[in-house]
C-alpha cells in the first residue's frame, strides 16, 4: 500500500513538474502605424483562448503573460482589426517575445438623418398643415420654368443667329484667354491707324457741313 501512494505522489510530481517546464513567459509590445512612424498603441486586450487567461498592454504597448507552445493568442482593440498568433511549438527556451501590429479598421455607417418628426405619420401631418405664402408659390413655379426652359434650350438645336452669336462670343473668349498677361497693342505709332482716325474726321466734318447746308435750305 505504501508502495503504490509512494508510486502515484511521483507520478503526480511529474505530471506537475513537467507542466511547470512547459509554461512559456510570453512578452512584446502592441505597435500601429506604418515602418517609418511606429507608435505604441495601448490598452489592447491580450486574450488566451486556449485557456481563462489575458492581459492588457499598458500605455507603452508593452505587455506579457504566461502561455504554453500551441495556444492560441488574440489581439483586440476597439477600432483596431483582431489579430491571433499562435505560440511556436518549436520554442527552446521559457521566455518568448514578439511584438503585434494593430491594424486600425475602417467602418462606413449608415447615413442617419435627423428630422424633428418621431415617424411618418407627424411629417404628413405636418405638411398638411404648413401654410406656404402665394408668392412663394409664384417664386418656386418661376423657378421650375426656368430650369425647364434651360434644360430645353441645351437639348434643342441652334438655328443660324444663335449659333453665330456663340461663335463669336467663344472666339472673344479665347482671344481674352490668349492675350492674357500679353502688353496691348500701341496704336500712336500705327500709319494704319492714324490714317482711319484721320478719315473718320474728314467724314464727320463733311456730314456736319451737309446738315447746316440743309438746314439753311429749310430756312
Amino acid at each position: 500500500m505504501y508502495i503504490s501512494i509512494l508510486f502515484f505522489s511521483i507520478l503526480f510530481f511529474d505530471q506537475l513538474w513537467s507542466q511547470e517546464e512547459d509554461l512559456i513567459q510570453f512578452s512584446g509590445y502592441t505597435i500601429m502605424g506604418d515602418a517609418d512612424s511606429l507608435t505604441p498603441c495601448a490598452f489592447v486586450i491580450i486574450k488566451n483562448k486556449s485557456r481563462n487567461s489575458g492581459a492588457y498592454s499598458d500605455p507603452n504597448g508593452f505587455f506579457t503573460l504566461v502561455v504554453k507552445r500551441g495556444d492560441t493568442i488574440q489581439f483586440s482593440s476597439i477600432g483596431f482589426q483582431k489579430n491571433t498568433l499562435i505560440i511556436p511549438f518549436n520554442i527552446k527556451s521559457d521566455r518568448f517575445t514578439a511584438n503585434q501590429r494593430m491594424i486600425r479598421e475602417t467602418q462606413k455607417l449608415p447615413e442617419t438623418v435627423i428630422v424633428p418628426w418621431r415617424n411618418l405619420d407627424e411629417l404628413k401631418q405636418a405638411v398638411l398643415e404648413l401654410k406656404v405664402d402665394e408668392n412663394d408659390l409664384i417664386l418656386a413655379y418661376q423657378n421650375l420654368q426656368y430650369d425647364r426652359w434651360a434644360s430645353l434650350q441645351q437639348s434643342m438645336p441652334l438655328d443660324g443667329v444663335e449659333s453665330q452669336r456663340r461663335t463669336l462670343i467663344q472666339q472673344n473668349s479665347e482671344n481674352r484667354t490668349y492675350n492674357l498677361g500679353i502688353t496691348p497693342v500701341n496704336n500712336i505709332l500705327n500709319p494704319l491707324a492714324w490714317y482711319q482716325f484721320i478719315n473718320q474726321l474728314s467724314n464727320n466734318k463733311k456730314k456736319k457741313a451737309a446738315s447746316i447746308s440743309d438746314d439753311k435750305y429749310e430756312k
